[in-house]
This record gives structure tokens, C-alpha cells and sequence, in this order.
């Protein structure tokens, strides 16, 4: 009996110790605090029969495009940039206005852009691109065409 309780303990504080480091090397790499949460896709309502507001607008047709006053600056390789044009080729322009594909990513001759796609994509007849201020958390998701996500 008395073996068998050394032996539960021994098996205890290891098992505890294992966990609580393995825990400790998963959370953090010693620069960034990192954390598990369960993830959503919250996208835009996605829906032409929504009104554009200043919180949603949207465009479809193929060489399209919005540009959209965003609710705060944003602050992109060191500048600060008020509005962004997003096109139906999946591309989001800080200073550009207008669609583009295919261009060369190194210059773009058309300023910053976040290039998601880069290739003449068609929404003619399926999709569009979105993009919605959300609140709780505080966010501008964007959704291209056929649902492709993403978020500033």
C-alpha cells in the first residue's frame, strides 16, 4: 500500500509538472502572448438588396470597384490611410480608385495594394465584393468574390 502511494504521488507531480510546462511553451514564445479562442466567420450581410451605408457598401460586375471611407485611419507600412478601394479581382488599394489585375506586385505603379488574388477575376454573374464596419470586436471585413474573407 505504501509503494502504491509514493508511486500516485510521483505519477501526480510529474503529470502536473508536464502539463503545467507544456502549457507554458505553448502560450507564449517569449515575445507574443498567445491564446486559443473558438473561431467564427462573421463575414458582411453580402447582399445586393441591402442598402450602402457608411457602415456596408458593395459592388458586383467584373473590372469593379468601391471605395469606402473607413471609420478609423489605418495605419499601413508606416502610413496612415483614411479610405481604401476594394475591386472585384480581390485587390484592396490605399491610394488607387478603379480595378487592376495581374500587375507586377513589386511595382504596382498604382501605389500600396493588399493583393489577395491578383488575377482578373469575374463576378459578373456570381459574387461581388463586400465590405461592412462591424462592431464587438471593432473591425472592416471584407468579402470578395464567392465568399473569400478577410479583415482589417
Amino acid at each position: 500500500m505504501k509503494k502504491t502511494g509514493i508511486a500516485l504521488t510521483i505519477l501526480f507531480l510529474l503529470g502536473t509538472l508536464l502539463i503545467t510546462r507544456s502549457g507554458a511553451l505553448a502560450a507564449t514564445d517569449g515575445t507574443h502572448q498567445l491564446s486559443q479562442v473558438a473561431y467564427v466567420w462573421d463575414g458582411t450581410d453580402a447582399s445586393p438588396t441591402n442598402t450602402p451605408t457608411a457602415d456596408y457598401d458593395y459592388t458586383y460586375g467584373d473590372e469593379s470597384s468601391v471605395t469606402y471611407t473607413l471609420p478609423w485611419p489605418i495605419s499601413f507600412y508606416g502610413k496612415s490611410y483614411d479610405r481604401i478601394t476594394v475591386d472585384t479581382n480581390g485587390n484592396v488599394w490605399f491610394v488607387a480608385t478603379g480595378s487592376a489585375n495581374s500587375f507586377d506586385l513589386a511595382n504596382t505603379g498604382r501605389g500600396p495594394v493588399i493583393a489577395v488574388w491578383n488575377n482578373d477575376l469575374s463576378s459578373s454573374y456570381y459574387g461581388g465584393v463586400f465590405i461592412q464596419h462591424k462592431t464587438n470586436p471593432e473591425r472592416v471585413v471584407i468579402e470578395g468574390n464567392k465568399g473569400t474573407p478577410f479583415l482589417l
